[in-house]
């Protein structure tokens, strides 16, 4: 008995491959996130979004490797050369993928922390111009405007290192000293 070019190719799949591709992908994923998430120490509020992200790319990429297996399983009965590819082919992909999603996180995280020292840098001038309106100035009040003073130079000068690291995710930005 002879079976029908639909039901060959479906008897061909190999079931405990497909399995294991399909627990490969939130594996994967788990890694390079876990990669991710200890070089980016995401916001506490950010931590749910993330593990859904995670679970969701990674049963999207076993369910591709999934599909990718059962059409290579059909286009090997069909003979159609160029459908092929390899395993290699798709963890290279989803390695790259992955490295572009880890430098795209981290320049966000540089972004906000950028925008966060600005913001602490602007409330250090709001009080150092505050001060200096004042028609005369003790010698506490000149100390405490030179403090902040200080302060105010020391968040923008770690705004403008976390501004221009947004372009080389890659390296570390070095907060230098503890704000005076």
């Amino acid at each position: 008995m002879t079976l029908a070019p639909k039901q060959r190719w479906f008897r061909s799949v190999r079931w405990s491959n497909a399995l294991i591709i399909l627990l490969a992908g939130p594996t994967m994923t788990l890694l390079f996130f876990g990669i991710g998430w200890v070089v980016n120490r995401p916001h506490p509020k950010d931590v749910p979004f993330l593990l859904m992200l995670w679970l969701v790319v990674g049963l999207a990429v076993g369910v591709f490797g999934v599909l990718c297996d059962l059409m290579y399983s059909w286009a090997k009965n069909v003979r159609r050369e160029w459908f092929r590819f390899s395993l290699r082919t798709l963890f290279v992909a989803v390695t790259v993928f992955a490295v572009a999603g880890f430098l795209w996180r981290r320049a966000d995280t540089l972004r906000r922390q950028s925008e966060e020292q600005m913001n602490q840098a602007d409330m250090f001038w709001q009080v150092v111009d505050a001060l200096n309106r004042l028609p005369t100035l003790n010698a506490k009040q000149e100390s405490l405007r030179d403090q902040f003073q200080a302060k105010f130079e020391h968040h923008a000068e770690l705004s403008e290192k976390y501004r221009e690291a947004i372009w080389r995710p890659w390296v570390t930005v070095d907060d230098g000293l503890p704000p005076p």
